[in-house]
């Protein structure tokens, strides 16, 4: 039996014990493709490779024969620049979350300055300059550049789903909290973490909540637990270990070499990036300031207001076919209007496609909730029509109507009904808090695909939450980007079927 079994204390049962012995920990010396295209030396490499192609084409579309050589110069100094700034905006790092909408602000920042300051000074010394050639690299850099991180992030993340460069993850603190992160690793490995269980003197959690993880050790098997189990990362959590305990675990992760990440206390109310202040020498996070109005928020009204009425112009046409179609396929009204709540709990008449049968919560006895209606109680009621527009998402479209008068946004936390909302506040941790805005068509669960049955209630609050104190018009961009490709998704399977 291997010893790090043995160390298990036998009280906490043959189970946990079992599941040590499940571990399986492979130890390679030469990388695989998969692990070095998941390395941050294949992104400088894709990277270096789009910048030179094209300053490449560039140079071959505008090749000056009374200049020729100036030209080269030039462009090779802003190839150069621009992979510079690249490396130092960090940009090559392979983290946990690999996205390349996260990444466009810099990616913008590091393509498009180096040929703007360097139109500006061939300007200032006189040099010969030619606008169309800095109009071009600036106007083909930034796109290139893009098209290929999301290639190669889509990539990255698809070899991470199947297993490949997973780094071992050892979780400190087998709480409420380091269970969460269990679930969170296990069920989206392309975060790039295996999560192999946890340090913990008093596990406060069943072995089923840890998603079967089991308890190694204590903190003084540390050392021992890297190097039987090959530890790439330990992830602090809540832990019932005193002040000094952790100063240990920390100190032999940096001794060992090992990735280390600590989720703070207070991290519900943290938005990116917390800035970090010295208080004589205490380092001190500063927690800013939620606000939910201003002239940031008159832009998202406006918005709201623009991109409805062009929305409801252009999908006027499906609009109409939906309408005919929901008219034809069962009896009852077109549209299906419910209250819910919204910004500060006011309330208001919600519009949709009508996708059950008349009367269905009369029949069914109460309120339904919208994840009941998808489950087999309430399935017999989705009219045939409905399936599809539910499917495709196309019975929100009405919900435009809505944005426009005021009563909701393009993008927002889900609205619910007064009477779920009730019951909920006191239920779920942070319900209350999705309120402080108002409700949306789309959302960051949405695109996260959190809705329906997918995911716990639990879970979806949390994005809401973090949608609203992370907010910004990028973030609202964002989420309407990954919406209209969630519905593209959506529809390609209502037509596959």
């Amino acid at each position: 039996m291997p010893r790090y079994v043995e160390a298990i204390d036998s009280a906490r049962g043959q189970s946990e014990r079992d599941a040590v012995l499940e571990i399986n920990v492979t130890r390679t010396r030469r990388a695989t493709l998969a692990e070095l295209v998941l390395s941050k030396g294949a992104v400088a490499v894709a990277d270096g490779l789009t910048v030179g192609l094209v300053a490449s084409a560039v140079g071959v579309w505008q090749w000056s024969a009374a200049a020729p050589w100036s030209g080269v110069v030039t462009l090779a100094a802003i190839a150069v620049a621009a992979i510079i700034m690249l490396w130092r905006l960090r940009l090559w790092s392979v983290g946990m979350q690999l996205s390349a909408l996260d990444e466009i602000p810099r990616v913008l920042m590091a393509s498009l300055l180096p040929p703007v300051v360097g139109f500006f000074l061939a300007s200032v010394l006189g040099l010969t300059t030619d606008v169309l050639v800095f109009a071009a690299i600036a106007g083909v850099m930034p796109a290139g550049l893009i098209l290929e991180r999301s290639i190669l992030r889509a990539v990255q993340r698809g070899l991470r789903r199947r297993g490949h460069g997973l780094r071992t993850a050892l979780i400190v603190g087998a709480g409420h909290i380091g269970s969460l992160i269990a679930r969170r690793l296990t069920g989206h490995p392309e975060l790039g973490l295996q999560p192999i269980g946890f340090i913990d003197k008093d596990p406060l959690t069943p072995l089923g909540e840890r998603q079967g993880l089991p308890v190694l050790g204590h903190s003084r098997d540390l050392a021992r637990l890297i190097y039987e189990f090959d530890v790439k990362m330990v992830v602090v959590a809540f832990s019932t270990a005193p002040h000094e305990v952790l100063l240990r675990i920390v100190t032999t992760c940096q001794e060992k070499g090992v990735a280390l990440a600590v989720v703070p206390r207070l991290f519900e109310t943290i938005a990116k990036p917390a800035p970090f202040e010295r208080l004589r020498g205490i380092p001190v996070v500063g927690i800013q300031p939620i606000r939910l109005s201003g002239g940031l928020w008159w832009t998202k009204r406006l918005v709201d207001v623009v991109g409805s009425a062009f929305l409801l112009f252009v999908s006027s046409p499906l609009l109409l076919a939906a309408a005919v179609m929901v008219k034809l396929g069962s009896p009852g009204p077109v549209f299906y209007r419910q209250e819910r709540s919204g910004r500060d709990g006011k309330l208001f008449q919600m519009i949709k496609f009508r996708s059950l049968t008349v009367g269905a919560e009369a029949q069914e006895g109460g309120a339904m909730w919208s994840d009941a209606v998808e489950a087999a109680a309430g399935a017999s009621y989705i009219t045939g029509v409905g399936k599809i527009l539910r499917k495709s998402s196309l019975d929100e479209l009405p919900q435009l109507l809505n944005v426009l008068k005021g009563e909701m946004s393009l993008v927002g936390p889900r609205p619910e009904r007064p009477f779920f909302v009730n019951r909920f506040v006191h239920d779920i941790y942070r319900y209350g808090d999705r309120m402080r805005v108002k409700a949306g068509m789309t959302g960051w669960a949405q695109v996260h695909d959190l809705k329906g049955n997918q995911g716990s209630l639990a879970e979806r609050v949390e994005y809401d939450n973090y949608y609203i104190e992370n907010w910004s018009p990028w973030l609202d961009l964002r989420i309407v980007l990954l919406t209209f490709q969630q519905v593209y998704r959506d529809l390609r399977g209502v037509a596959a079927e």
